[in-house]
């Protein structure tokens, strides 16, 4: 019933939902039960580099994963479905942050949040934006432009001219 409602709310949007397990993961759980949805596949034997997907992505969903540190530079939408956050969370592995701290969406724990969410989302409601969107991000990233190799640059001279002159 979970798959028809997604995929109805993919068709209604005329979405598609681009599906890349976690690197260590061996099962390709999602990918085996979500194969008759409207899907890509977008694992590291098609795109070996993340980041390249985040341009052309309209929305990121994940559970635990730090691409959604990443992917905050697009400013784009983002869904936490942490449908077992307490055994995560207590139990398996643990979280590094907070998510109600630093995710910069809404975090789902049942799925009929998530589908709400997400059809949210793709309808462009901007009230589904988290409005501390902007404060999340500088709690990670400093800069939010395309001059970071030029900063780069310009620290190495400055330390080459100060080694230089002491």
């Amino acid at each position: 019933d979970e798959q028809d409602q997604l995929a109805a709310c993919l068709n209604k949007h005329g979405a598609v939902l681009g599906i890349r397990e976690h690197m260590a993961a061996k099962a390709s759980s999602y990918s085996s039960a979500l194969q008759d949805l409207p899907t890509l596949q977008l694992g590291n034997n098609q795109f070996s580099n993340i980041e390249m997907l985040y341009r052309q992505a309209e929305i990121l969903i994940t559970d635990y994963s730090s691409c959604f540190i990443d992917f905050m530079l697009t400013g784009k939408p983002q869904i936490c479905f942490a449908y077992d956050l307490q055994s995560y969370a207590q139990s398996e592995r643990g979280l590094f942050y907070d998510l109600e701290t630093v995710f910069p969406g809404p975090i789902c724990q049942e799925f009929s949040s998530l589908l709400q969410a997400l059809d949210g989302a793709l309808s462009n409601d901007t009230s589904t934006l988290d409005p501390g969107y902007a404060f999340k991000r500088k709690i990670f990233f400093d800069f939010i432009d395309d001059s970071n190799a030029a900063r780069v640059v310009q620290h190495v001279k400055a330390e080459f001219l100060e080694s230089v002159s002491a």
